[in-house]
């Protein structure tokens, strides 16, 4: 069933005096099914520019009630990143952990998954990253599955990359279990869809439209 929608947006801003990236997630479910479990989500990074270092993550989360506030900022102070996070069921924390650049909050390595080049990567080859999760620098990695084509809820089809990207494991997420996300065989490298498994039943995101595309969208099948 369609249930929520989410929506991903790329900009560029001027910041303290700087010119910087502006990178937003938004997610919430549809007001018809907030009834069964309602979600309002929030994420935004900002990051430098033109080299796309994070300076700064956010995230507020609000699932059925459950309300989740955290925050990164990078290297500040020097050779450290501060640590934030408040919830309704505990107290809030504030920490430091060290600084690695390159290493990245979940809003920025999901646009970096975009500028890894798939086609240069053999089935099944594993490509490490390292992601910031909770309070701790964590080893992550994703495996290259090959391509398929994906066909949209509006008919459109795509030739798509597979990636498999295991799951950190949480509240909402079983151990064990991988996320699968298809992104365009083109150079906009687009999630044309995202599956998973959770604790209470299968997620599938499915691409709906993009604007402001920079490269022609030349995986698309007639």
């Amino acid at each position: 069933m369609n249930a929520g929608e989410v929506t991903f947006t790329a900009d560029t801003l001027t910041r303290g005096g700087q010119k910087q990236w502006l990178l937003k997630a938004t997610g919430h479910s549809l007001k018809a099914y907030d009834w069964l479990y309602s979600v309002r989500d929030t994420f935004f990074t900002y990051l430098s520019y033109p080299d796309f270092q994070p300076n700064y993550f956010y995230r507020s989360v609000n699932h059925a009630g459950a309300f989740s506030r955290e925050s990164y900022l990078f290297n500040h102070p020097p050779g450290k990143t501060a640590y934030f996070h408040e919830s309704k069921s505990g107290s809030p924390i504030n920490s430091t952990i060290p600084y690695q650049a390159g290493v990245n909050d979940v809003l920025t390595q999901a646009f970096q998954l975009r500028n890894y080049k798939f086609d240069r990567l053999k089935d099944d080859e594993l490509v490490r990253f390292k992601m910031l999760t909770n309070d701790k620098t964590s080893e992550l990695y994703f495996r290259y599955k090959g391509m398929e084509p994906v066909k949209t809820r509006n008919g459109r089809k795509f030739n798509c990359h597979k990636v498999a990207v295991p799951l950190v494991k949480g509240d909402y997420f079983p151990e064990g279990e991988e996320m699968y996300i298809w992104f365009t065989a083109d150079q906009n490298h687009i999630p044309i869809m995202v599956e998973t498994n959770i604790r209470i039943g299968t997620v599938k995101a499915i691409f709906l439209d993009a604007k402001s595309v920079t490269f022609p969208l030349n995986s698309e099948i007639d």
